[in-house]
């Protein structure tokens, strides 16, 4: 019994991870495409990276400790950092200085 729940949370964990991930690859299509950066806010950015940091320092320790249920906050983590670098980068190379 308790297998078949820590598949459904790993399965339920991993689709709510392609649900924030495909968010914000949106935003960053967006961006891409309009070539400007200017709905996104510095304060945005810079809060998303330190909690994704944050989050993913404490699913890391998780998952050391509990075993793999807490592999989707640890991938998920890890990619919202790395989009948000990329989102960093957008938002110097596309700034619009009007």
């Amino acid at each position: 019994m308790t297998e078949s729940y820590q598949i459904t949370t790993l399965v339920l964990g991993f689709l709510g991870c392609i649900g924030i991930i495909s968010s914000f690859i949106a935003q960053l299509h967006n961006i891409y495409i309009s070539k400007d950066a200017s709905g996104t806010s510095w304060g945005l950015i810079v809060l998303q990276i330190l909690a994704s940091i944050c989050l993913g320092i404490s699913a890391g320790i998780n998952v050391w400790v509990d075993g793999i249920s807490n592999l989707p906050f640890l991938v998920t983590n890890v990619l919202v950092i790395l989009l948000f670098i990329i989102m960093c980068y957008m938002k110097c190379t596309f700034h619009n200085p009007t």
